[in-house]
Parts: structure tokens; C-alpha cells; sequence
């Protein structure tokens, strides 16, 4: 137990040491596979990492000076291969501010920002770093910057989702384990406690979501998290059956209040034509806070103590109430007054719900990855266990960063159902990739996997990206809250029945399954565009009879 301990305590150190010094993915990887953060903690810092900025300098200006120079001959490159990957799958930006010449303070400030020294200027023609050429090498700018949205409220949405997605990446992964082994129940009890509590969660989504249009979404967002503080702390002491389902029930039904008043408050702060890009900024945001907690969690489970559990639930807990009190940052949303006919007026919307219905089945996509690919690979192939957790973690970097790149061309309803159309032809594509590796050698197995991660996870984000402008744009404004709340029962709806389903055709009839679920996907997304387009129609009737009647 010592020994472990010492180890997880190096690793920690290693890990620390490595984001010190401006290697994100080297430090998240490390903690997986120890040799990697070695390397990454000895070898020399990037210019403008904090270890830098502390060690390097005036103090020492000749690793100052290599870590420049280690910055262009490898960071620019690979940033401009990365670039044009980005630029094959999404295309070039049409910003007419982006193509002309940067002035001497832009370049300064630009040069900062990606980690070298400003310069004085000189010739562009003459100069590898000038501008024009440094631009275009990199095409991106710092990891913050591609991760953050500009500063503004939209910015403040995506850090206040991290911090919650923090807390949720590490309960999600401890939280079946910790209730068999710390609070003792059977498999089967946890079984039926995690159903009651989903079924509630279902059931109360669209009447949590107008309580955000009703009472703000701020304040609802705000108190949900905030209630979800003691809640979560209250699993340290919870014992047996009934007491994990109430808290639980209870827990879920915060959560599912404050998600709802999340897509609310986004729907208010956001122009509608920015929806989509905001939305991506912020799915790959917290991709990267889900795995940094998820690899907490996985030292949690290393080491196995109750303390550590109890630990990892009270650190759920803090990242809940930072997410509750830096809600108080963001601009009140005024409330939505009442308006004439039902409460529930989404429940007469059959454009919408149909479009719910439609995409609750395509996003179900997410669990070939998260269920039905570990059982594959373990029962079908040749392939070692651990590729599962490595097509997860490709398919973790390459939404984080592809996602916002994919987000292009979704403005309005009519391009976003374009957009689930490609990436429902994706994710079909993965599944036929996912097909022939059942028969094939080790080796070809794990690049066919990876292959088929690789197209899934295109399908995914440019699925992702076109169902959240079809889902905000079809909505109407002042009920946001409800409508955003029913789009969220289609998913849990398509979740209850797909991991039964997908194992049954997956694991019991091989090939022939991957090849049932193409079809499937393909034919879903088919549908799409004709189903968005009559809900565009719908909508613009509806909006005619308000004019008219007003």
C-alpha cells in the first residue's frame, strides 16, 4: 500500500509539473501511461507556459531562447498540418478582417499569445515569423483561445460549464462502483434506483424547463446548483437502499433544473446565429474538464480507500457550488410573463416533437463507443482490452479539437439538418469500419478501430453542431426553458432502449448487427432535412397568425 501510494503520489507530482509547463494533452495521457509524463516533466517547457514564465526569462534567457526556437521548428509546423485537417473537414473561414495584415501591436500581441517573443518588425517577405507567414502556419491561436469562446457572456457560459462538467466527469465514473462497494447495494438495487431516478428525471423535464422560462433561467440555474451541493455531499453518509434512491431521485431532478436553465440562459445571451459556434466551444470545453475528471476518478478507483470515495464526492460537491455561486456573475435573464392557450405548449408543437423523436435515435450513436465497442472488442476481436480506453480518449481529442471547426455552416435550420445528415452518414460509415474488424488479425483490428473512431467521431460533432441550431432555431423565444427540456427527453428516451438493443444485435449477431445499425443511421438521417423543413414551415405560419392577431 505504501509503494502504491508513493506511485500515485510521483505521478501526481509528474503530472503537475507537465501542465506547468503548457503540455495539456502530454499531462492528461501521462496519467494513463506514467513514462509519457516524464518525459514530458524533464524535457524543456513552452515559452509561455507558467513554468516559463517562473523559471525561464531573465533567469535563464538560453532556455528561454530554445524553447522559442522549439516552439516554431515543431509546434508551427504541426499546428499547419492540423490547420489544413480542419480546413479539409469544415473549410476555409470567410473572415475579411482575418486576411488582411496584421499591424506592428496585432503582431506583437499575436506573437505573445502563441508563445513567442514579440519582435520588431521587419520585412514579411524576409522574415519566417512574420505575420502573414506565422498566421498561416498556425491558423489557431492558444489552447485557451481554442477552447474559450471571445470574452463575453458566451465566455462566462463555457468556464461556468467547465467547472460543473468537472464535477460531473468524476462522479459519473465513481458513482455505480461507489454506491456497490461504499454504500452496499446489489448490482440489481442499483439497477432499479438509477431507473427510478432516470424515469422522475424524464417525466419532470418539460415542467423543470418552464420553471426556468417562469422564474429566469439564472436564478433557477443558480439554486439548482446550489441544492445540489448538500445533495451530493449527502452521499458520504448514505446507507443502503432507500436512502441512495431518494437522494439520488432528488439529485437528478436539480440537475436536469439546472441543465434546462443552462440552454435557456444560452438561448437568451447568444445571437441566433451564433448559437451553433458557442455550442461547440463549449462541447469541447468540457470534454477536456470530463477527462480531467475522469482521470481523477481514476486514481480515486487505483487506490480504492473509502477516504479517497469520499474525497472524490465532496470535491463533486465543491465543483457544484462554484458552479451555483458563479452564476451570480453572469446578467440576470428577466423572466418570461405567462401568455395566453397552454402551459406546455410544446406538447401541441408535433414539427418539434417529431424532430425530438428523430434525433433522441440518432444520438444514440454515443453508446457504440461507450458500450457496445468494449464488449466488441473483448468478444469479437483480437484486439487487447485496452483499446476501448484508447478509442475513447481519440475520440476525447478529436472533438476537442474539431468540434467548433464543425460547427461551420450551421446557421440556420435548412444547413444544420444537412449537417446530422452527414453525420449520420458517418457514423453509418463507422459502423460498416467497426464490421470488418471481427475476422481480422490483431494488428489490423486495432487500425481499423481507430479507423472507425476516427468517422465516428466526424459523424458526432457534425451531428452535434447541426442538431443544436435546429433545436434553438425551432423553438420560440419565450419558451426555451420547456422546448430545450423536451429536446432532452429524446435522448434519454433513445438511451433507456439502445444499450439492450445495440448488444442484442451487436454481440449476439456480429457483423450482421453493425451492418443493421448502418442502415438504421443512415435511413434516420435521410429523414432530416425533410422533417426540419416542415418545421421551418410550421414555425413561420405560427409566427404570421401571432403578427396577425397582434
Amino acid at each position: 500500500m505504501v509503494f502504491f501510494a508513493a506511485e500515485v503520489a510521483r505521478s501526481l507530482l509528474l503530472a503537475v509539473v507537465t501542465l506547468l509547463k503548457g503540455k495539456i494533452w502530454t499531462g492528461l495521457v501521462g496519467i494513463f501511461w506514467p513514462p509519457l509524463l516524464v518525459v514530458g516533466a524533464l524535457r524543456l517547457s513552452r515559452p509561455r507556459a507558467l513554468w516559463a514564465h517562473r523559471w525561464y526569462g531573465v533567469r535563464r534567457p538560453d532556455r528561454q531562447r530554445r524553447a522559442e526556437a522549439r516552439e516554431r521548428r515543431l509546434r508551427v509546423p504541426l499546428m499547419a498540418a492540423k490547420v489544413r485537417v480542419q480546413e479539409l473537414l469544415a473549410g476555409r473561414p470567410r473572415d475579411p478582417a482575418a486576411e488582411r495584415p496584421l499591424d506592428l501591436r496585432e503582431e506583437q500581441a499575436f506573437r505573445r499569445e502563441i508563445g513567442l517573443r514579440p519582435q520588431r518588425w521587419r520585412d514579411p517577405s524576409h522574415d519566417l515569423a512574420s505575420p502573414t507567414n506565422l498566421s498561416d502556419a498556425t491558423g489557431s491561436r492558444s489552447v485557451l483561445t481554442r477552447v474559450l469562446p471571445p470574452p463575453g457572456p458566451a465566455r462566462m457560459l463555457t468556464f461556468i460549464t467547465m467547472v460543473m462538467s468537472l464535477g460531473q466527469g468524476l462522479w459519473m465514473a465513481i458513482n455505480a462502483i461507489y454506491a456497490v462497494t461504499m454504500v452496499g447495494l446489489t448490482p440489481s438495487q442499483l439497477g432499479i434506483s438509477l431507473g427510478i431516478a432516470a424515469a422522475l428525471v424524464l417525466m419532470s423535464s418539460i415542467p423543470l424547463g418552464h420553471l426556468a422560462d417562469r422564474a429566469g433561467p439564472r436564478t433557477v440555474q443558480m439554486w439548482s446548483f446550489l441544492a445540489l451541493t448538500p445533495l451530493t455531499a449527502a452521499l458520504v453518509f448514505v446507507e443502503g437502499f432507500w436512502s441512495y434512491l431518494i437522494v439520488t431521485s432528488v439529485q437528478g431532478l436539480a440537475y436536469r433544473a439546472g441543465n434546462n436553465a443552462r440552454k435557456a440562459m444560452i438561448a437568451a445571451k447568444v445571437p441566433k446565429g451564433e448559437r451553433a459556434r458557442i455550442m461547440a466551444y463549449i462541447r469541447a470545453a468540457v470534454n477536456v474538464t470530463l477527462s480531467i475528471g475522469a482521470c481523477i476518478s481514476g486514481l480515486v478507483l487505483a487506490w480504492g480507500e473509502r477516504v479517497g470515495y469520499q474525497g472524490a464526492v465532496i470535491l463533486t460537491a465543491l465543483c457544484f457550488l462554484a458552479t451555483g455561486l458563479l452564476t451570480l456573475k453572469e446578467a440576470p435573464v428577466p423572466p418570461v410573463p405567462a401568455s395566453a392557450g397552454a402551459a406546455f405548449a410544446v406538447l401541441r408543437d408535433m414539427p418539434f416533437l417529431a424532430f425530438t423523436a428523430l434525433d433522441g435515435l440518432l444520438v444514440t450513436h454515443a453508446l457504440l463507443l461507450d458500450i457496445v465497442l468494449p464488449l466488441w472488442v473483448i468478444s469479437h476481436t483480437d484486439a487487447p482490452r485496452w483499446m476501448s480506453a484508447a478509442i475513447l480518449l481519440v475520440n476525447t481529442a478529436f472533438v476537442v479539437a474539431f468540434q467548433t471547426r464543425a460547427a461551420r455552416g450551421t446557421d440556420d435550420p435548412r444547413s444544420a439538418s444537412w449537417a446530422s445528415l452527414q453525420g449520420a452518414g458517418c457514423v453509418a460509415a463507422a459502423c460498416l469500419v467497426f464490421a470488418t474488424t471481427g475476422g481480422s488479425g490483431m494488428l489490423t483490428a486495432c487500425v481499423l478501430l481507430v479507423l472507425g473512431a476516427l468517422v465516428h467521431a466526424l459523424g458526432e460533432i457534425r451531428h452535434a453542431a447541426g442538431s443544436w441550431t435546429i433545436a434553438y432555431d425551432l423553438a420560440p423565444d419565450h419558451a426555451q426553458g420547456q422546448y430545450q427540456g423536451t429536446y432532452k427527453m429524446g435522448g434519454d428516451v433513445g438511451k433507456m432502449f439502445a444499450p439492450a438493443v445495440f448488444t442484442w444485435l451487436v454481440i449476439g449477431h456480429g457483423a450482421t448487427g453493425w451492418i443493421v445499425l448502418a442502415v438504421a443511421y443512415a435511413l434516420l438521417g435521410a429523414a432530416m432535412p425533410a422533417l426540419v423543413a416542415r418545421g421551418v414551415r410550421s414555425r413561420a405560419a405560427t409566427a404570421e397568425k401571432a403578427a396577425a392577431a397582434a
